[in-house]
């Protein structure tokens, strides 16, 4: 079994390797979208190396990285801006992107950074999406008089922790509705949490049952197969209590973290489980 892949802060010294990952993301994935002109506009070689390395070392991206070798890189700055976020193209389809935006969503989770932003390429558009970002506008932007299409996009950061525990509990009158909301909220997890789903997203709890008065939290579970290797699930969709076979979220802290949340005047919250 190979080292696994860690996220882990830039270090200086290794600006040339951050260079290589860079070229590699335009020249060997990007390719695919931009005419030749436009890639090496956007990634010359061998370009000033030199500005290179300072603008690494102004911007201290996180790295990702398998035994000893940097697979891709990604930065998140006070305002929420994403500069730079590049995987090389030897390692697309191993989760390296996803791991980086995690650790990302994670930072600004923990620096209450209320909102991600960044212009993003043709080819990455589909991996930020995937994590919640939108499109604001399309633009072209000029490299050394070359146009290139990108999109400026924007995620908010889920407020994880919103709930009130010492609110006090209300039981209200069976609501109809109950049913429709947790379809709703369902439509929007499954996209979210497929690839780490081990069965479907389940309606749970005392507003389930229909004629029954109930608080008015509509509860919802989805088993996977592992916590840890779904840990980005969590952080993609915000406000998700993990439970461990057999016990309580207690026994993993550090993981994920409990949210009941306000929303559409009504509430939900979401566990996930290992099956």
């Amino acid at each position: 079994m190979g080292a696994p892949m860690i996220i882990r802060p830039f270090r200086e010294g290794e600006e040339g390797a951050l260079r290589q990952v860079f070229l590699s993301a335009v020249h060997g994935t990007a390719s695919r979208d931009y005419r030749p002109d436009q890639v090496e506009a956007w990634a010359p070689v061998p370009g000033d190396l030199e500005a290179w390395a300072g603008r690494m070392r102004a911007i201290r991206p996180y790295v990702a990285e398998e035994g000893g070798v940097v697979l891709g890189y990604a930065d998140l700055q006070p305002d929420g801006y994403i500069d730079h976020f590049f995987v090389a193209a030897e390692a697309g389809g191993k989760g390296v992107g996803s791991a980086l935006m995690g650790r990302l969503v994670e930072t600004a989770l923990e620096k209450g950074i209320p909102a991600l932003h960044a212009e993003v390429s043709l080819t990455a558009r589909a991996l930020f999406e995937r994590w919640g970002f939108v499109v604001e506008a399309a633009q072209t932007v000029v490299k050394r008089g070359v146009p290139l299409e990108n999109f400026k996009m924007r995620r908010p950061t889920p407020l994880v922790g919103a709930g009130d525990p010492e609110a006090p509990v209300e039981v209200v009158d069976y609501d109809p509705t109950w049913t429709a909301r947790f379809q709703a909220e369902r439509a929007l997890l499954e996209p979210l949490l497929g690839p780490w789903l081990a069965g479907f997203v389940e309606h749970v709890g005392s507003t389930a049952v229909p004629g029954l008065p109930a608080k008015p939290v509509i509860d919802l579970m989805a088993p996977v197969v592992s916590l840890e290797a779904s840990r980005p699930a969590i952080l993609l969709a915000g406000g998700i209590r993990a439970l461990p076979p057999g016990g309580d979220s207690s026994e993993t802290p550090g993981i994920f973290k409990t949210s009941t949340h306000r929303m559409d005047a009504w509430n939900r919250s979401r566990t996930l489980f290992e099956k």
